[in-house]
């Protein structure tokens, strides 16, 4: 008898020893999973986020108060020798963009501040009226928003010597208006841009223009990419980048559609800092 109990104990001492052996202790508020460590496949990109930013707001000389979101340079504000002013599509505002696009550019372009902005009428940016109000003249005016958002970044930033735009549709047409009456603007991308959209024609500004220019649109995007065929021959600027290959979206809407096609933060990050 006491030989089966000392046999009974010898097993419940080994079940106990192989169960606490195959338990886990759950850990509140914690993982031990790492984050972020696939490396990025071709033609990915990697970000750092949250980024720094900080809330702006000036005015431009026909009194309209341009509201934004300014992203400082990583190098720190005495080293800041870029500035890359974001404009977005009719009937949007600054949150067009995608952070991950802002966040790759800070990473691929260090020493640039960027600004994305609501251009007026849009947004925060509406103390005049609203751009369901907008004419013609109106359109035309947008320009001044960018001339204004460089002045401004220039009080923040004295060192800064090259100033790029980046605009989708409406946004693009006011890019690169803006660069022909300005030659401190030295690069341009257009997203999705329209030669005579709101009636605005963009010929004179394409011709006067001479800093870099890359032109983008998708196959689907008809109107776009028939713009980028006959404003083309009249481009004036050096270099001149076209791609119309990407297979859906209008503006910045070909922001994660670009199917087998180069991401467009890629290329647009190359355009500007080469």
């Amino acid at each position: 008898m006491k030989q089966k109990i000392q046999m009974l104990g010898l097993f419940a001492l080994v079940a106990l020893l192989i169960f606490g052996c195959t338990q886990t202790t759950p850990v509140t508020g914690t993982s031990t999973t790492p984050l972020n460590t696939t490396p990025p496949g071709p033609g990915t990109t990697t970000h750092s986020l949250p980024l720094t930013s900080s809330a702006v707001t000036y005015a431009t000389s026909d009194g309209w108060n341009i509201h934004g979101t300014s992203y400082p340079a990583k190098n720190g504000a005495q080293e800041t020798t870029k500035a890359v002013i974001l404009a977005h599509m009719f009937s949007h505002d600054r949150s067009d963009y995608p952070e991950t696009f802002i966040a790759y550019i800070h990473e691929q372009m260090p020493d640039a501040v960027i600004l994305n902005i609501d251009l007026r009428g849009h947004g925060q940016s509406a103390n005049l009226k609203s751009s369901t109000d907008f004419g013609r003249e109106d359109f035309i005016g947008m320009k001044n928003d960018l001339i204004s958002s460089k002045a401004y970044l220039k009080t923040q930033y004295p060192n800064v010597r090259s100033i790029y735009l980046v605009g989708a549709s409406i946004g693009s047409q006011a890019s690169i208006n803006a660069a022909a009456q300005d030659p401190e603007f030295t690069k341009v991308v257009m997203l999705a841009p329209g030669r005579d959209y709101q009636e605005v024609n963009i010929d004179d500004s394409i011709r006067t223009y001479h800093g870099g220019l890359l032109l983008v649109a998708s196959y689907e995007d008809n109107y776009s990419e028939q713009s980028i065929r006959e404003l083309s021959p009249l481009v004036g600027a050096s270099p001149l980048v076209t791609k119309t290959t990407y297979p859906i979206g209008h503006g910045v809407e070909i922001f994660g559609n670009e199917g087998q096609e180069e991401k467009l933060d890629i290329v647009i990050a190359n355009f500007l800092k080469n």
